[in-house]
């Protein structure tokens, strides 16, 4: 992983979600409502999309994301790493309950899918640390194991469906550098 650069979907404090491509430096803003699915069939439909949430001591709002990320994403080959810098004992507890019940609800989802689906990867990295958003990120790079990185705020909320399928198509296009979605 350290001698390329992997395809990475950002959506952070920026208005700007990116993926950005192996030695490209394009950036395509992409508004979700207006991207055409098919418009991407040469590349593999199913890459594993690896996203990357940092978070402290916010499992209310963290609830929400994970929430909302099974619920509203029609694209079902990702896995989650949650990326910790300190939480206290109380809000692990529910954390990990919360790690517990997006599982459930992704099985649940997935259930009578075409295809049989794997269980849904959640990490939890947990490292007591000052604030470093950017070795947060890093951290959960390093752990990641799918063909795209998507970093991901604790505080965002899935609400349109198509979403990361959408942004997937477009960065995996060959002239595309990097995708953004509008943010609302």
């Amino acid at each position: 992983k350290s001698d390329h650069l992997l395809p990475v979907l950002l959506c952070s404090f920026s208005l700007l979600s990116a993926f950005y491509i192996k030695n490209e430096s394009i950036i395509s803003k992409v508004d979700t409502k207006r991207i055409n699915i098919a418009s991407c069939t040469k590349n593999k439909e199913n890459s594993l999309i690896s996203i990357v949430i940092p978070s402290k001591d916010n499992a209310n709002i963290l609830e929400r994301c994970l929430l909302t990320l099974v619920e509203y994403t029609d694209y079902p080959y990702y896995e989650i790493i949650l990326v910790d810098n300190g939480s206290s004992e109380k809000e692990l507890m529910c954390i990990r309950e919360l790690i517990a019940q997006v599982q459930e609800d992704y099985d649940l989802k997935w259930a009578d899918a075409h295809e049989p689906m794997e269980a849904l990867s959640i990490q939890h990295i947990y490292q007591k640390a000052e604030f470093n958003f950017s070795k947060m990120c890093n951290l959960g790079a390093k752990a990641a194991k799918g063909e795209l990185l998507l970093f991901l705020n604790d505080d965002m909320e899935i609400i349109d469906s198509s979403w990361l399928r959408g942004m997937k198509e477009q960065a995996k296009q060959t002239h595309t550098g990097a995708v953004g979605a509008k943010l609302y």
